[in-house]
């Protein structure tokens, strides 16, 4: 177990990063064929994803309701939907038969439904590497790594279900949960990214939401 005044601000900041990069994704998938590829269908299907994934960073972010901690039953539906959506969207971009990455296995834990999220994570990560390769969008490798990133970080708060900040004492595994998340979200912003180089209006709000990070954390801290 581990204090520190800097759990709170550590876990608001982390969970407004995400909420930033995740709800920009939701809008540039729509019109980014190189980030989803396929149908309009396809990339509508990973919008809603990503944009109930963002609703599910401010409910957690900002503890309303039940979805104070990570193992919180509706937070753990929410993220397991919104990825799935996602999934579903690359699947069809993509043409892969989910068959194909039907091996990829679940860790044993006394409560299978906190990891859900990790797990379908890890089925977008395949899916995403192997649909970069040949000719495929090499952008996809990015969303491949946050993918295996943030299921890094769900299986370590599936350790430690019931860990609420500002408590005064957090355990280590949510420490990992919310660094493994933060570097995921970051590795998704520069998926993002790959397809904004060629807008220079979009370049600025990336880099004032950059900003906007940093201040929340200064505040938070003071």
């Amino acid at each position: 177990m581990v204090e520190s005044f800097l759990a709170v601000p550590l876990h608001f900041t982390v969970e407004f990063l995400g909420f930033l990069v995740l709800a920009g994704a939701a809008v540039l998938v729509l019109s980014r064929s190189s980030l989803i590829p396929g149908t309009a269908a396809n990339r509508g299907a990973a919008a809603l994803g990503f944009a109930v994934l963002a609703a599910g960073q401010v409910a957690h972010g900002g503890s309303f309701g039940h979805f104070e901690t990570d193992g919180a039953g509706a937070l753990v539906v929410a993220r397991t939907a919104g990825l799935a959506l996602v999934l579903i969207g690359l699947l069809g971009g993509l043409r892969i038969a989910p068959a194909a990455v039907a091996a990829v296995a679940a860790w044993q834990i006394d409560d299978p439904k906190v990891v859900a999220p990790g797990v379908v994570a890890l089925l977008i990560a395949a899916v995403a590497a192997g649909g970069s390769r040949g000719r495929g969008p090499k952008a996809l490798r990015l969303l491949a790594l946050g993918m295996v990133l943030y299921a890094v970080g769900q299986v370590a708060g599936a350790a430690a279900p019931g860990a609420q900040f500002g408590a005064g004492v957090v355990s280590v595994a949510a420490y990992v949960e919310h660094g493994a998340e933060a570097l995921a979200y970051l590795v998704f912003a520069g998926w993002v990214r790959s397809a904004t180089r060629a807008s220079i209006r979009t370049r600025f709000v990336m880099a004032f939401a950059a900003l906007l990070v940093v201040v929340v954390l200064a505040l938070a801290s003071a």
